[in-house]
């Protein structure tokens, strides 16, 4: 069995139904759109880790997010944990390959001019409230667009 064959039949048979759709969705996006094309003719059982550190690496000079290769990792390595269950693999080689990391730029807040400039621009708009309230208690955009 190949790791094409191995992944669609994952996505058959253990993933549609068991999760919501937008979850399969994604997973089957990953499978035939970043796995498939580049792992999808090598045997399962001849899978290493190096083979898929390959994929990651290949899909980074793609220019595929650092976050998008990760998401990727998950639906590989959730699939091949199921081929160990179902003893198709002595172990996951995913798992002895590292995603890559995310960076985490650095915020820089306003400072107290710029969030007056801010104040000022906002005004009579008709998200004013919401900008004063988010600048003033230092909500993300997130939780400020949260609120009722």
């Amino acid at each position: 069995m190949t790791v094409g064959e191995w992944l669609s039949r994952w996505l058959e048979d253990s993933v549609e139904g068991n999760v919501g759709p937008g979850t399969y969705h994604q997973y089957r996006v990953h499978v035939r759109h970043h796995i498939i094309p580049t792992l999808g003719r090598v045997r399962l059982s001849r899978l290493t880790a190096a083979h898929i550190q390959s994929l990651y690496a290949q899909k980074l000079r793609d220019g595929l997010a650092p976050a998008t290769v990760r998401l990727t990792h998950a639906v590989l390595h959730r699939a091949l944990d199921q081929a160990v269950k179902f003893n198709l693999l002595p172990s996951n080689p995913a798992g002895r390959v590292d995603p890559p990391k995310i960076r985490q730029d650095e915020i820089t807040p306003l400072d107290s001019e710029q969030a007056r400039a801010l104040l000022d621009t906002a005004k009579s708009d008709r998200l004013e409230a919401l900008y004063t309230v988010a600048l003033t208690v230092g909500l993300r955009i997130g939780e400020a667009l949260g609120l009722k």
